[in-house]
């Protein structure tokens, strides 16, 4: 048995995938060492356990682990995780057929254009409090 202690951890499977591990408060975790795909911990916790997958390394434009700024900066907010969240989407389509309904295919014919709205809305508490904060991010693209 291998024992570990602290509040970042990179986790790899045998199948060579990452995450990493993020725990409010110090943790001890126990390896099973004759396994080696067991990981405990060695004593009960009531903290947070947050888990983040690592996409592979692009090794094709130099991104190493090391030196990729995606997880840095999910280092630097790791004491921020989901509680709970939404998604909408509206599809607006602008534009009206010489009549004044609207006609999905004079609408396209004449070159108008239709826009797509996703909204992400979701909620996170941090680990240093135990305060929530509700976010609202909206991203629109044409189709």
């Amino acid at each position: 048995m291998t024992s570990m202690r602290g509040v970042q951890f990179i986790l790899k499977t045998p199948e060579g995938v990452n995450w990493f591990m993020f725990a409010s408060e110090p943790i001890n975790l126990v390896l099973n060492t004759l396994s080696m795909t067991t990981i405990s911990a060695a004593a009960p916790f009531t903290g947070v356990i947050r888990l983040a997958y690592i996409p592979p390394d692009d090794e094709t434009n130099g991104i190493t682990l090391e030196s990729s700024t995606g997880l840095k900066r999910l280092v630097y907010h790791s004491d921020v995780y989901p509680v709970g969240g939404a998604i909408s989407y509206d599809v607006h389509r602008s534009g009206l057929s010489s009549s004044g309904s609207a006609s999905t295919s004079k609408n396209y014919a004449s070159g108008a254009s239709s826009r797509a709205a996703l909204t992400f809305e979701f909620e996170t508490r941090s680990m240093l409090s135990n305060s929530a904060a509700t976010k609202s991010a909206k991203k629109g693209k044409p189709i």
